[in-house]
């Protein structure tokens, strides 16, 4: 039975409890590099979570067509078009300076639209 205390009124409750901190108690255990907790460590982007080139040079055409800048593009496409977080101001800038590259290593048939590292 849990220990209680007697109110001014006379009723009588609960006491509480050793306090703990939440982070201890729901904590993950801290990871292999410093201090850092395993949650903060960021996953490695497996291969199949990458995007394509053709669904790349196809947010370009899109970014293009509509006149969008590329902050625009990037909230578009993470959340109309679910691609939550894949698509950045940063990597549509990248993508914009290798456009060229790549669609001419496509119509020379050195490399597919399916292709995820180029």
């Amino acid at each position: 039975m849990a220990p209680t205390t007697i109110n001014k009124n006379g009723s009588q409750r609960a006491k509480p409890g050793p306090k703990t901190s939440p982070s201890t108690d729901t904590a993950p255990p801290i990871g292999k590099y410093g201090h850092r907790q395993l949650n903060t460590i960021r996953k490695s982007i497996s291969k199949k979570d990458t995007l394509t080139l053709a669904e790349k040079l196809h947010i370009l055409d899109v970014m293009r067509k509509k006149g969008w800048n590329q902050p625009q593009t990037a909230e578009y496409f993470n959340t109309i078009e679910g691609y939550e977080g894949w698509v950045t101001q940063y990597s549509i800038s990248r993508w914009k300076r290798q456009e060229k590259d790549w669609k001419t290593q496509v119509m020379s048939g050195d490399i597919n639209g399916t292709a995820r590292r180029i």
